[in-house]
């Protein structure tokens, strides 16, 4: 039983003066001094800025122009050319981490270069 002997809780005090002072010689700011700057603190009233009608005309605008990019973006997805695109990308992607891996990083930079600008096509169509 001497391990129970050793082992002493931190959070409980054997001494009673300390407990009943509301301090703890673990935390850093006794109980007292806790409600002192409770009680002084005066909670600042909060400040709202209003929008004006042009801020939020602008703002519904640009969320129109999200949601239209965002149709165009299924529209485009549904062409067979940017279904076919993704898979070649993995590939091309697979051969140049292949050239890396066999210290022929020329290859592999063409190779990602060339992705890249195909990318920017599929994309731009």
């Amino acid at each position: 039983m001497k391990n129970e002997e050793c082992y002493q809780n931190p959070l409980e005090d054997s001494n009673p003066e300390l407990r009943s002072a509301g301090t703890h010689p673990l935390l850093f700011v006794s109980y007292k001094a806790q409600q002192a700057t409770m009680t002084n603190s005066i909670p600042t009233k909060r400040s709202y800025n209003r929008r004006t009608d042009e801020q939020i005309i602008s703002d519904y605008e640009a969320q129109i122009e999200a949601l239209k990019a965002r149709k165009e973006a299924k529209e485009r997805g549904t062409d067979p050319v940017a279904k076919e695109f993704s898979k070649f990308k993995k590939k091309v992607v697979s051969f140049a981490q292949t050239c890396m891996d066999n210290d022929r990083s020329d290859i592999s930079n063409s190779a990602m270069a060339f992705i890249s600008m195909l990318e920017r096509q599929v994309k731009s169509s």
